[in-house]
């Protein structure tokens, strides 16, 4: 997952891994916990994708160099790690990546996560493992 978000990084001539590029990186996957959760809980996964795209467009591009993550990204792939410690997993999965998102709680991700029912993090943990106990998309993407 984290390659498709180089990989839209570098589409957009970013040389810095985002947050939006990380939601988008996990919704071009298309699969596993986390766009299972969003789409449940009535997201129109076609728009955020656009959402996502009109925001990163408005982003100057720069010279190409190497790809790298920005403090957000980190902050969120950290809170990542500490949400799937909290739920005792013993793996990284795109589900524990949504919950750092949103427990980054900054900027336009954050933003366009809260307006479309999917930002409030207890909910959203709620959620997820209730879709996992439930036995719904195995946790089988990692980041």
């Amino acid at each position: 997952m984290l390659d498709l978000a180089a990989r839209e990084a570098e589409r957009f001539g970013h040389t810095q891994i985002t947050c939006e590029h990380l939601l988008l990186g996990m919704l071009l996957e298309g699969e596993g916990v986390a766009a299972h959760v969003l789409a449940e809980r009535g997201v129109q996964i076609d728009e955020l994708r656009k959402l996502l795209i009109k925001s990163l467009e408005s982003v100057p591009r720069t010279e190409r160099q190497q790809v790298g993550l920005s403090e957000d990204a980190k902050r969120a792939i950290e809170l990542s790690v500490a949400e799937a410690n909290r739920l005792r997993h013993h793996y990284l999965g795109t589900e524990h990546l949504l919950l750092g998102l949103v427990a980054e709680g900054h900027g336009t991700t954050a933003d366009i996560l809260r307006q479309r029912n999917a930002g409030d993090l207890r909910e959203l943990r709620s959620h997820i493992v209730r879709v996992l106990n439930e036995g719904g998309p195995h946790p089988r993407s990692p980041i």
